[in-house]
């Protein structure tokens, strides 16, 4: 793209160092910007390619896909794309980069059919910082929420033995050591010693880790060694701890397990650590109890328990070396640390008892209730359930169709009037309603009005109330539909045309309305016809459907059509989370780029002073464009031309080549010290200088009272109707033109019209005079542009070109020439010299 934007500049005789947003607005004389280009071609393929029928499972497939890539459980929001950082991330598809790049620019995808995957609450990739080597641990890990790393009290972090486990066989361990982001969560996440969490979370469902008992033993006597183990005592409601003492296995009977009872006593030292939920998980022999099993025979253990071996979970101690080196001084001579806290294994340890014995986890309903609950809620009829699918939003607008609908259930001919309205259209109160009424019967008349938003027009207003009047019309209806929008009906005659292809159905507007009316059409096997009838011509139906149009539009909430049961549609484009986009994909990104490019214009700083200090004059931005774009000559392509457009650019970007512009560029033949303007020597050479310059000031108002007293015979002679208005007349108008008029009555200074069109910006009142005389656009604008061109052009030679003179001639003393100039720009590029603008090393061109 460099070298095209160096050519286009060259050609156009413009400096280096002319802002991409020049280049690439459409007010001047612009070059595609490529990457803009590809974004609005590649927007509507896509919105092809998620709704096309014959590619929904590719297209749901790749929706999955590119979740995946982000490791999300739900779809991605806007402002998710648009933080990604890519280098966090493993190698995205192609789609998904597409994704990113559209969300840039305010664009998204939002599927239609459910891709939350259940199982946590919160995304791992929102809990820690992480980078692509983290993101592989997780992917290859399954851990997609942070749920997965807490014990199910949601207090605790589990132990790194617990999560390190392959997820599809989980009595496997995935080989390899411990890694770095589970100790950073453990830093940023948790305090003390048990890994208690900062902020606890509420886990509504976890998965269990693998209930592992101890293993039995083949010989009828096994006495492990260091085996520790918990269990929940149901009698008691509590959890035990303790240490195998014997396993006995009766070949004919459950394997029984003989275990010495511990208990957790800390010591009041652990007051240390905080809250009891933070002591370390210390285990303390039990002196006896009422759960003492006295059936064993050894008498040293002072309380024994004796529970089946399957019911038994292990768990695992603390190495001394730990302990002397974390928790010092314990005042017990018998003690252990378990591993684990000791409020997660009694929770562990619980929901391991309910799973094994199959208790309910949730009381069931009665039946009563259940018979009850379905006598106070019915099911609703066919006709009901399609129109609370197809819409939603205000409930009692809904339920008043939904009874509409019952009402016609019996009938098969019906006779609509429907219109749309729009009121305070281009403000921020702009509010659109629908109305229609069936008149078979007009002894029993049906009426209907509603509010919608998003997308304010006349035609979607009345292509929803045909929509809603569809929906209350029972299967295989006979439907005649009268109507004042003849762009509904042609639309709607494309639409039901066989021959109209998906991507042509996308550059209709409202499409997604019009695909729910062809989906009611061909789901209920409607016969409709629409009817032509002329606005406002007194139709006593009509005139009811428009008051009835602009009732709705003043109710207070609003019905959508809901996009996600249109047929066929895995994902509806979204623009800035403002509702679906029912405009041709590519059309309206092409305006959003103008837009864009057109904002980045008037805010930047060479232009944004100009308007700042000129706020109070209108411009007319079409008109400018147009002038910018004028071509005088008889040529479509002449040097010339390029240097007559390349003034008009430069002078409305503030780049004409004055001396403080020069100095900045130039430093080693320029001095060092401001340099003031060549021609009076009292003020400092700039672009703003030039027009105010006293050097100029005579001249200058010649030239527009010349022009002012021309003006009148142009207009005169270019009348479309000879002598339709007088010349006197016209004179009085030139004269109370502000342009002309202040430049008798104020100093140039503060002629804000004359300083505005000096940088090429055209005020609104010159096309708002000329209104006056040409009623025809393409005839005033004409005639205005060739009035520009001379008026400017005289300008441009009393004032820049006097000035030009003026700086060659103080340059000449200095011995600076054209050659000096070019010797020293190629020398700041071969040695590399950074632009004060981009950063980036740039080359110099003379600016003429």
């Amino acid at each position: 793209m460099r070298p095209l934007k160096r050519v286009f500049k060259h050609r156009l005789k413009l400096p280096s160092t002319t802002p991409d947003n020049t280049i690439h607005n459409d007010i001047f004389p612009s070059i595609n910007d490529l990457q803009a280009l590809q974004i609005t071609s590649h927007l509507p393929i896509y919105n092809y390619i998620l709704n096309c029928p014959h590619l929904t499972h590719i297209a749901r497939q790749l929706i999955i896909n590119s979740q995946l890539d982000l490791w999300l459980p739900w779809w991605p929001t806007l402002q998710q794309l648009t933080s990604i950082n890519q280098k966090n991330y493993l190698p995205f598809t192609t789609f998904t980069k597409g994704l990113i790049r559209f969300a840039q620019m305010g664009f998204t995808f939002t599927p239609t059919f459910d891709t939350v995957i259940r199982g946590g609450t919160k995304p791992i990739v929102e809990a820690i910082p992480f980078d692509r080597h983290t993101l592989k641990s997780w992917k290859n890990r399954l851990i997609m929420f942070e749920d997965q790393l807490i014990n199910p009290d949601g207090i605790y972090v589990k132990e790194w033995k617990d999560i390190n486990v392959n997820p599809y066989d989980r009595s496997e361990k995935i080989p390899g050591r411990q890694h770095s982001w589970y100790q950073r969560y453990i830093d940023i996440k948790t305090i003390g010693l048990n890994k208690n969490l900062i902020t606890p979370i509420s886990i509504n469902r976890c998965h269990l880790p693998s209930h592992i008992p101890p293993k039995i033993s083949s010989s009828y006597h096994h006495y492990p060694k260091n085996e520790w183990s918990s269990h929940w005592h149901a009698p008691s409601s509590q959890t035990l701890f303790g240490k195998t003492i014997e396993q006995r296995n009766d070949p004919f009977s459950f394997s029984m397990t003989y275990i010495e009872h511990w208990i957790n006593n800390p010591p009041p030292s652990f007051t240390r650590f905080g809250t009891p939920k933070k002591y370390p998980p210390i285990l303390t022999t039990c002196t006896g109890c009422s759960l003492h099993t006295p059936y064993y025979r050894d008498l040293r253990p002072k309380c024994v328990i004796m529970a089946p071996t399957l019911h038994l979970h292990r768990i695992y101690t603390r190495h001394k070396d730990y302990i002397h080196s974390h928790i010092p001084n314990i005042p017990y001579k018998k003690f252990v640390i378990l591993t684990s806290p000791i409020q997660s294994l009694k929770v562990l340890t619980y929901n391991f008892y309910i799973h094994s014995t199959g208790l309910p986890s949730q009381v069931l309903l009665s039946r009563t209730s259940l018979t009850n609950d379905l006598v106070n809620n019915p099911h609703p009829n066919a006709a009901s359930s399609f129109i609370s699918k197809m819409l939603v939003g205000d409930v009692n607008t809904i339920t008043r169709l939904s009874i509409i609908s019952s009402s016609f259930m019996n009938r098969s001919e019906f006779t609509f009037f429907t219109d749309g309205s729009v009121l305070d259209i281009g403000t921020k109160s702009c509010k659109s309603g629908l109305g229609w009424l069936e008149t078979s019967n007009t002894n029993n008349i049906t009426s209907f009005c509603a509010k919608i938003s998003h997308h304010a027009s006349s035609t979607r207003a009345e292509i929803m109330a045909i929509f809603t009047a569809l929906l209350t019309t029972p299967p295989n209806s006979q439907i005649n539909i009268h109507t004042d929008s003849q762009c509904s009906i042609s639309s709607f005659n494309r639409i039901m045309n066989p021959l109209t292809s998906l991507r042509w159905l996308h550059k209709i507007p409202n499409f997604l309305i019009w695909q729910a009316v062809k989906h009611t059409i061909t789901s209920n096997n409607l016969t409709v016809h629409l009817h032509k009838v002329k606005a406002h011509s007194n139709n006593l139906f009509n005139d009811a459907a428009d008051a009835l149009a602009k009732e709705g539009s003043l109710l207070t909430s609003a019905i959508h059509l809901n996009f996600k049961n249109l047929p066929d549609n895995s994902a509806i484009l979204t623009w800035n989370n403002i509702g679906p986009l029912e405009r041709p994909a590519r059309k309206w990104a092409t305006d959003l780029f103008a837009a864009k490019a057109f904002n980045n214009l008037i805010n930047s700083p060479n232009i944004s002073s100009l308007l700042h200090k000129c706020v109070s004059i209108n411009i007319d931005f079409n008109l400018t464009k147009h002038w910018l774009n004028y071509n005088p000559f008889p040529i479509a392509t002449s040097s010339e031309l390029s240097s007559y457009i390349s003034y008009k650019i430069k002078s409305s970007i503030s780049l004409l080549p004055t001396c403080d512009l020069l100095q900045r560029n130039l430093p080693s033949i320029y001095l060092k010290s401001p340099i003031p303007c060549p021609s009076c020597n009292s003020t400092l050479d700039s672009n703003d200088h030039i027009l105010l310059c006293p050097a100029y000031s005579f001249h200058l108002i010649n030239v527009i009272t010349t022009h002012e007293s021309i003006l009148p015979q142009f207009l005169f002679d270019k009348q479309p109707i000879p002598n339709n208005i007088p010349l006197n007349t016209i004179k009085q108008w030139v004269s109370a033109l502000p342009f002309f008029h202040n430049i008798h009555t104020s100093p140039l200074q503060d002629n804000l019209e004359l300083i505005l069109i000096s940088h090429q910006y055209i005020p609104l009142s010159f096309d708002d005079h000329f209104k006056k005389k040409f009623s025809k656009k393409k005839h005033r604008l004409s005639h205005l542009l060739d009035f520009l061109h001379f008026l400017l052009s005289d300008i441009h030679k009393v004032t820049w070109l006097a000035h030009c003179d003026a700086r060659i001639e103080w340059e000449k003393t200095l011995n600076i020439t054209q050659k000096s100039k070019r010797s020293s720009a190629k020398r700041k590029s071969r040695d590399g010299v950074v632009s004060p603008r981009t950063g980036r090393p740039y080359l110099l061109i003379h600016l003429h």
